[in-house]
């Protein structure tokens, strides 16, 4: 019995430390993906001047799972020819964005295809830059914080399980 409870403790603390580094590795990943649909809008946009459900389409296999879904739901938005506000892009938004990153993304989503082939491009790539920003931060953020907690929570759990042997 104290064997099975040193091993659900070990288990707790690494549990603790699994969660914290999947969420910043999910963070990269998410932001990763939309810097990559900016990149791919704007090369779409400017040689083939295919229309933005198409793009969506083609590209939907290269994508992390929280940025599908928010894209995939801005699609529906776009076939079912609801106007997109803000407040019907929020149910498809990934729930663990910050507030300042989610208004960012729903601008992004909210101003896409609204403008002239030119001037889409432009603010594309500012979005792009942007993102780009976003991606590099939570790289950075996974590399340093989350792999960092993901070995002080193992340590500690070792280290509660020797205390308590």
């Amino acid at each position: 019995m104290h064997l099975i409870l040193l091993v659900g403790i070990f288990g707790g603390f690494a549990a603790i430390g699994v969660t914290v580094y999947c969420y910043g590795r999910e963070r990269k990943r998410f932001f990763e993906s939309l810097s990559a649909f900016c990149r791919h809008l704007n090369t779409e946009i400017s040689f083939s001047k295919n229309e933005l459900a198409r793009v969506i389409e083609s590209y939907q296999h290269a994508y992390s799972k929280s940025f599908l879904n928010t894209l995939t739901g801005y699609k529906n938005l776009l076939d079912t020819k609801q106007d997109i506000t803000h407040q019907t892009l929020t149910p498809y938004m990934w729930h663990r964005l910050r507030p300042e990153e989610r208004s960012h993304v729903s601008e992004f989503f909210l101003n896409l295809g609204r403008h002239g082939a030119k001037e889409e491009i432009e603010k594309l790539e500012s979005a792009h830059s942007h993102f780009t920003t976003l991606h590099q931060t939570a790289a950075t953020r996974l590399k340093k914080e989350a792999t960092l907690y993901l070995k002080l929570f193992i340590i500690m759990g070792i280290a509660c399980v020797i205390l308590l042997f």
